[in-house]
């Protein structure tokens, strides 16, 4: 019987420690690699299947957990109400954005900028008997708080007619997506509105606004998932109402939307915010939903 003709994998490991068992070193590896050839197959497979299934029945519900933090590079706000984008030739600057619509969103709410943005959170709001005595309270002062930024109220006014709620949910900070694989029905935010997220864990970052986000700022954090999520078709094109992939550019997009944000707020009252580029983070107990502690 002629000799048989090893293969090129392990013409690549073959040495002098190799020489004395070769033909069997050589099949231990051409099956190990079978083994995962097989194995990524499988996947490949199963990953195509769930999507075709996805299609055909409702997704389910999924919720995104926000862990919270560190700098990533500036983000635009679309035209027409879409956001997040890497194509800089569809996009134009939070700034630009603001004189197309400043004007029309002025006459809605005239100077008393706080009412209006507290008839927005009341409406959204769902009460639950179970809520502490000081939401109510809290949402006075988060009125009073976003009025001052044009970007929030921006933010609001293009969710005000969409199906989204928030309630209280002690140590959270979530947005939960209800619909199908097509289609998003409405999302739902839970938020603590006395816990705050520091981001960087060293000593020297306890209670200090560049490190930590108080719970107003959070809530705007979800507020940006839920704009993604009912103002474009983004979330759901990144597989969001899936079961099989995470939506991370979904997630960056959000991340660089709050870095925007924060910036230009930080611009505006002088008070240092978090600048962050994961979702990493641990929550703290804060005395007020605008502190940090």
């Amino acid at each position: 019987m002629p000799d048989q003709q090893p293969s090129p994998f392990c013409n690549n490991l073959r040495s002098d420690i190799f020489d004395k068992h070769f033909e069997k070193t050589c099949l231990f590896y051409n099956l190990l690699l079978l083994r995962y050839i097989y194995k990524a197959s499988l996947i490949i497979f199963i990953t195509a299947f769930s999507h075709v299934a996805s299609f055909a029945s409702d997704a389910g519900d999924l919720v995104i957990k926000n862990e919270v933090t560190n700098r990533v590079s500036n983000v635009y706000f679309y035209k027409n109400k879409k956001i997040a984008s890497t194509k800089k030739t569809d996009i134009i600057p939070v700034k630009i954005f603001h004189q197309s619509v400043s004007n029309n969103l002025n006459k809605k709410i005239h100077t008393q900028k706080h009412r209006w943005v507290e008839r927005v959170l009341l409406n959204h709001y769902r009460a639950d008997t179970n809520d502490p005595q000081y939401i109510k309270q809290d949402i006075i002062e988060l009125s009073r708080y976003y009025a001052q930024f044009p970007d929030v109220l921006i933010l609001l006014d293009q969710l005000n007619d969409h199906p989204w709620s928030f309630q209280y949910k002690h140590h959270t900070s979530l947005t939960k997506a209800s619909g199908t694989a097509l289609r998003i029905k409405k999302a739902e935010i839970f938020i603590d509105t006395r816990g705050s997220v520091q981001y960087k864990k060293h000593r020297s970052c306890a209670g200090k606004r560049i490190c930590t986000a108080a719970p107003s700022d959070v809530l705007l954090h979800e507020l940006i998932h839920t704009h993604i999520m009912l103002t474009t078709n983004q979330f759901i094109e990144d597989g969001g109402m899936g079961t099989m992939l995470y939506p991370h550019r979904h997630e960056y997009n959000v991340i660089k939307l709050e870095t925007n944000l924060y910036t230009e707020m930080s611009r505006i009252d002088k008070l240092k915010r978090p600048l962050r580029n994961s979702h990493k983070g641990k929550y703290v107990l804060s005395s007020c939903v605008t502190c940090v502690r």
